[in-house]
């Protein structure tokens, strides 16, 4: 079975950019991947990669994901508001990336965080 992790990248937009409807800040804050693989505690437990996933985006203020609906399976989520400079009004956007995910994972995963 393949790992599955979750990579992080970012995008930057000023209210320029948002006039404009582009921005060319962005790139990776982590392309290696935080696992979501459950060590053997957790899956003692009956923790899967998928809870592991849920709750890790949950945290991450991820609610937003790149496609919608029942049999979607969303390939990336991402938070919209990370940071904010009030000062220049640029906002920090944060995109986190399924990686190594089935497809049916993806949709449980799609399917988890629209209940909430």
């Amino acid at each position: 079975m393949a790992k599955r992790f979750i990579t992080i990248t970012y995008e930057v937009w000023t209210p320029e950019d948002a006039e404009i409807g582009d921005t060319d800040v962005r790139g990776w804050i982590d392309e290696e991947g935080e696992s979501m693989e459950p060590d053997a505690e957790e899956r003692s437990e009956g923790v899967s990669a998928v809870d592991k996933a849920v709750e890790w985006l949950k945290y991450h203020y991820a609610y937003e994901g790149s496609e919608g609906g029942r049999d979607a399976a969303s390939r990336w989520w991402t938070n919209y508001d990370h940071d904010t400079d009030y000062r220049t009004g640029a906002v920090e956007q944060r995109s986190y990336h399924l990686e190594g995910f089935s497809e049916i994972e993806k949709r449980q995963i799609q399917l988890r965080m629209e209940a909430r």
